[in-house]
């Protein structure tokens, strides 16, 4: 039996309940940031997770990262971790399932080149944000089995095992959201 906490196609649910992490900001985004949003906005397809989370009032933290720096000098604009995870509340595994990055926001038709890919690895960037992904990852995988355990007393045990899937995005823009982690978690591991 499966059971599913969070699951991909919520992510729209995500962005209109508030849990973009950019929208609990320390800095406000600039005039010249909401300016490269509005124009932004016009470039994504209506339906496109991006837009309707700009259009819903999510914005970013407006603190440059290294690691966007690297994305903008590749041209990259998103990059998208799904990482497995499987152990218990207190501990567990964390494995890079796929990684790929695109030269759009949430558009699969834009996966960068071979070529660009090679760069990534020269730069260190896909190191850099694998290192990012984990540390994410194992922290949402700890919060979502305790949440599924809390949840769920007469079925979860303390000791048992569980396994799962989280989905990372990280963007290049500090102007834009910080997506919250996306998890699937399942009660019988492979």
């Amino acid at each position: 039996m499966k059971y599913s906490v969070e699951c991909c196609c919520f992510l729209f649910l995500i962005f209109q309940s508030g849990l973009c992490l950019g929208q609990v900001t320390e800095r406000k985004v600039d005039e010249c940031q909401e300016k490269r949003i509005a124009r932004l906005i016009k470039t994504l397809e209506p339906t496109n997770f991006l837009r309707v989370a700009l259009e819903s009032g999510a914005r970013g933290t407006s603190e440059r990262a290294n690691w966007m720096d690297k994305m903008d000098s590749l041209s990259i604009r998103q990059a998208s971790f799904t990482m497995s995870f499987s152990g218990v509340a207190a501990g567990t595994t964390i494995n890079l399932t796929s990684v790929n990055y695109y030269y759009g926001y949430f558009d699969d038709d834009t996966n960068v080149s071979r070529s660009t890919l090679e760069k990534v690895r020269v730069s260190g960037l896909g190191k850099q944000l694998l290192t990012l992904a984990e540390e994410i990852a194992d922290q949402q995988a700890a919060r979502v089995i305790a949440k599924f355990q809390l949840d769920n007393p007469n079925f979860a045990r303390k000791d048992q095992k569980f396994c799962g899937k989280v989905f990372i995005n990280f963007l290049d823009d500090e102007a834009l959201p910080k997506l919250e982690p996306v998890s699937i978690i399942e009660t019988e591991c492979k």
